[in-house]
């Protein structure tokens, strides 16, 4: 089974903004799926989101709900939670608190560092709460 160590050390890494985040990657890694990239990403692609990621979302906290290990994969349910001070994806500051659920897989070498990663955020909630798209009209009574 996988060990988890380093992607528990990443979410601390990643809770305090701190770019020891990068460590769990390593330098050939593959990322699919990150929001407004296209396609899979290498690792300075992944640097520059999270870069900016952490730029519009300075208090950024990722909080995992479930994490499930395999021989090689590590599948984390987790909420991604801050507030929107910055320009991400080219939508100004709405100061507008996220919660935004994301399930991530990771595929670890014998080390426990990750060699790819597939993401998958819930978008439209992310956009709708960061004022980029609007929310659904609620359902008549």
């Amino acid at each position: 089974m996988a060990d988890t160590t380093r992607i528990e050390q990443a979410v601390e890494a990643f809770n305090s903004g701190d770019e020891a985040y990068y460590d769990l990657y390593t330098d050939d890694v593959t990322v699919h799926g990150l929001p407004g990239t296209e396609g899979a990403v290498d690792k300075q692609g992944m640097m520059d989101f999270y870069r900016a990621f952490w730029s519009a979302f300075p208090d950024a906290k990722v909080e995992p709900v479930e994490i499930i290990a395999g021989d090689d994969l590590v599948a984390v349910r987790l909420h991604v939670k801050g507030t929107h001070r910055g320009e991400i994806m080219g939508v100004a500051p709405s100061g507008n608190e996220i919660d935004v659920e994301q399930i991530t897989i990771f595929k670890l070498d014998g080390e426990g560092r990750c060699v790819e990663r597939w993401v998958r955020l819930d978008e439209l909630s992310f956009l709708q709460q960061i004022g980029a798209m609007p929310a659904p009209a609620a359902a008549p009574a």
